[in-house]
Order: C-alpha cells, then sequence, then structure tokens
C-alpha cells in the first residue's frame, strides 16, 4: 500500500491541485461576486469604477489579444469619449494624421489609435490622465520647436504638460489668441459674476422611486451628463450597480462606504429646502480628502462669495440658448486645467486663475491664499506678438509698460 501511494503520489498531488484550481476558477467565473482576481492588471484611476465591465472595451479583439488592451478598437473608445471629442477643439484629431503630408509622423508614433497612449492593466507605466507612453512623447513630432520657439529653449520635452501648458486633445483655453486678448486682467474682475443657477422645477413624486430611471424621464440631459463622470458612469451599464465611495480612490469617509451614487444622494427630497445641500453639503457626506476639507475655511467660503462645490466641478452651461447644470462630476477635471476658461475666469483674471490652477499646493489648501509662482505662458505670446509687430503689439506693450510699472 505504502509502495502504490509512493507511486501515484505526484499524480493524485496534481489532480488535487487541478481540483482545487478548477474549482476556484468556477467561483471565480460563476459564483463570487467581486471578480478583481480577473483583471491582468491595476485598472486606470479613469476606467476603474467600470473594470468589471469588461465588454465595454474589449469588444470585438482579437483572440490572440485576449486580456490585453491591444484588441481594444478605436470604436469602443468612441463609444464613451465620441461627444466629448467632438466639443473639444481637437489639437491631434485623427484625421490629422490621415492627411497625406503628416503621415511622416506615424513612423514615430501611431497617433491613428486611442491605445498607442492610453492602454489599461499596466500601472508601471501609466502616467496623469491615463498616459501610457513615455512623459516626453510630443518629441516625437515637435522636437523642431526647442530650436524654433524662442521663449522654449530651455526647456524639456517631459515636461509639456506637467504645468497646466499642452493637453494633446484640446488646447484652446491656451490658444495665443486667447492668452492675449485676457493679458493684463486683475486678480478679481471688476465685473465678477457666477453663472445663474438653473430654476428649480419641482418634481412632481419624488417618493414614487428611487430609481435614478425614474428622473431621467423628466432630466434626461442631466442624466447623460451623470453617466460620463465619475459619480454615475456605472449606471451607464445594465450590469453594474451605483458607484459607492468604498470604490473610489480618493479618501471618503467610512461612515458612508455603501452610500449608493444615483440622484438621491444629492437630491434628497427630505432636504428639498435646503438649498445648499445638493450643491455642497451633500458633497461633505462622502468626499474626505485635503481639498474638500480646506474648502470651508477658504476665502470661497468665508467671505460669502455664493461659490459652492458644485460651482466649480458641476458649472452652469449655456448649450445653444439653454441653461444646463452639467452633471459630469468630473468633466472639468479630464484636466483640471480646464476649469480655468469656463469656471475661474468668471470671477478671476487669467493670470491668477492659471497661478492658482497650476499649483499642486493650492489645489490641496483649497486656494485658501494668492498664489506665489507665475505661470508664463501669457507672457510668451505677448513677448512674441510685440516682437512681431502688427495691430495688437502697440497695445500689449502699453499694458506691459503700465503693468512693470506699478
Amino acid at each position: 500500500m505504502t509502495k502504490t501511494l509512493k507511486r501515484y503520489r505526484l499524480p493524485l498531488i496534481w489532480l488535487l491541485l487541478s481540483g482545487g484550481l478548477a474549482a476556484y476558477l468556477y467561483y471565480l467565473f460563476y459564483e463570487a461576486a467581486d471578480k478583481t482576481a480577473l483583471l491582468p492588471g491595476r485598472t486606470t484611476d479613469a476606467h476603474h469604477q467600470i473594470e468589471m465591465e469588461c465588454a465595454a472595451c474589449h469588444t470585438d479583439e482579437k483572440l490572440e489579444n485576449v486580456f490585453t488592451s491591444a484588441g481594444v478598437t478605436n470604436e469602443a473608445c468612441n463609444a464613451c469619449h465620441k461627444e466629448d471629442l467632438a466639443n473639444f477643439s481637437d489639437s491631434h484629431p485623427v484625421r490629422k494624421f490621415k492627411n497625406p503630408e503628416n503621415a511622416v509622423f506615424l513612423q514615430h508614433i501611431d497617433a491613428l489609435n486611442c491605445i498607442t497612449c492610453h492602454s489599461e492593466h499596466n500601472a508601471k507605466i501609466t502616467g496623469k490622465m491615463a498616459v501610457s507612453v513615455p512623459s516626453d512623447y510630443c518629441a516625437h513630432c515637435h522636437d523642431v520647436t526647442l530650436r524654433t520657439v524662442e521663449s522654449h529653449k530651455d526647456l524639456a520635452f517631459d515636461t509639456c504638460s506637467t504645468a497646466g501648458c499642452h493637453n494633446y486633445h484640446d488646447n484652446i483655453s491656451l490658444e495665443p489668441s486667447y492668452l492675449l486678448r485676457h493679458f493684463g486682467e486683475s486678480k478679481m474682475l471688476l465685473d465678477p459674476h457666477l453663472p445663474p443657477a438653473k430654476d428649480k422645477v419641482p418634481c412632481p413624486d419624488p417618493w414614487s422611486s428611487t430609481s435614478s430611471q425614474h428622473c431621467a424621464s423628466c432630466h434626461d440631459t442631466e442624466m447623460s451628463d451623470f453617466k460620463k463622470g465619475k459619480h454615475g458612469m456605472r449606471l451607464a451599464f445594465k450590469n453594474l450597480s451605483p458607484m459607492t465611495p468604498d470604490k473610489a480612490r480618493i479618501p471618503m469617509k467610512n461612515s458612508a462606504s455603501h452610500a449608493a451614487m444615483d440622484c438621491r444622494a444629492c437630491h434628497q427630497p427630505e432636504k428639498k429646502t435646503d438649498p445648499l445641500f445638493a450643491s455642497q453639503n451633500a458633497c461633505y457626506q462622502c468626499h474626505d480628502d485635503e481639498h474638500t476639507r480646506n474648502f470651508q475655511s477658504s476665502p470661497h467660503f468665508t467671505r460669502n462669495t455664493g461659490v459652492t462645490c458644485a460651482t466649480c466641478h458641476m458649472p452652469a452651461e449655456d448649450r445653444e440658448g439653454q441653461l444646463v447644470i452639467n452633471h459630469d462630476n468630473t468633466a472639468n477635471l479630464r484636466p483640471n486645467e480646464k476649469m480655468i476658461k469656463n469656471v475661474c475666469t468668471d470671477c478671476h483674471g487669467l493670470q491668477f486663475a492659471m497661478d492658482s490652477m497650476t499649483s499642486p499646493s493650492l489645489l490641496k489648501s483649497n486656494f485658501s491664499s494668492a498664489p506665489t509662482g507665475t505661470h508664463p505662458g501669457i507672457k510668451w505670446a505677448v513677448d512674441a506678438k510685440i516682437k512681431r509687430g502688427g495691430d495688437d503689439a502697440k497695445r500689449l506693450q502699453e499694458i506691459l509698460e503700465a503693468l512693470q510699472g506699478n
């Protein structure tokens, strides 16, 4: 008997291990609620909320590329991002690289495919904004910049997007014409204004349903926006439950760990008499990061400016003559410099806004003090325009001399 056991010991161990592995995989695929163990690597902060909805990205991938980003098509990316890209002043649209004159650039970087720069499941190479190419990738096409643009001669290519300067898809806020128009503005505009709040339409029967779909029957625009942001993007997929704060990657309060992020999380009917609840106090229920905790000691709050969390993170927008509160809470955080144009400059001069938004310490303190550094972008544009001359150069020179005199 002993000899028999010794003879079959290894096969028996192999069978036991194989059976155990098969049982574990069966449980993982068919029984377990948490299937993160199936992921080939950490998902980016942009997509981790929907990482269990694999089919959202891996639609028609090639068999040999299963479980990798290589088989994800542009169509899969555009299913969520097409509208945003259309609304951008896209600096690098695909059509630009289909132009035969620009074909040479494709030898250095395949700019026709989203996954060239945005691959998933590889935390070691993934940086800000889910960019997974080396930070000096701009040099592939723009190496001539350092030789021909005087203000950039001493800069390195890995700083292109680190100081609020260049966003690959949308540079409209930093176009020279925009910078020049706002040169010389004071820190606080003479006529600061907050966008008007949208008139509230009372819900006819707020208690009739707890479903967000119930709200969407009247508020379809708001719901569409909500599903694009971190708060609501899980609701865009029928197989996913609403987001809960315990799934977030930024500090959240333990007391709110399992609170479902749907419409009622912020618009609670019992709080309808409190005008600050949905726009400010609701945020405190969950968020526990340094930026949030510092808000009530910041000038925006202590000076009774009327600014709330929603003023900056869910701003009112004019869409074809209709005032809409953008419920995509991350719309102007991709990257956060986008907030400069559609929020900060409602009240502040452009230079002050750029100085503030590109300061990591001020972001953490929720702008509790004035910026100490100066973003050089506007000055570079002004110097270049004055050097070239033209109709606007004299005006800019006069403003520059006045500022230097002060």
